[in-house]
């Protein structure tokens, strides 16, 4: 909901969970349309995932 994070932020913000399961769980969620991953700007090239239009309709739900 706060925009797209680094794969290294939503992990240090989900204590307990492993890199696998965390990269297995946005797999999963990129697949069904509700996390899109996108390249961050330069200087510092990296991957970000954030949430599709789809993701960002369900926060009502989540909430």
């Amino acid at each position: 909901m706060f925009g797209p994070r680094r794969f290294s932020d939503i992990r240090a913000s989900l204590p307990g969970i492993s890199a696998k399961v965390l990269s297995e769980r946005l797999a999963g969620l990129e697949t069904n349309g509700v996390v899109v991953r996108s390249v961050a700007p330069e200087p510092a090239l990296a991957q970000l995932c954030g949430l599709s239009e789809w993701g960002y309709a369900a926060e009502p739900i989540i909430q």
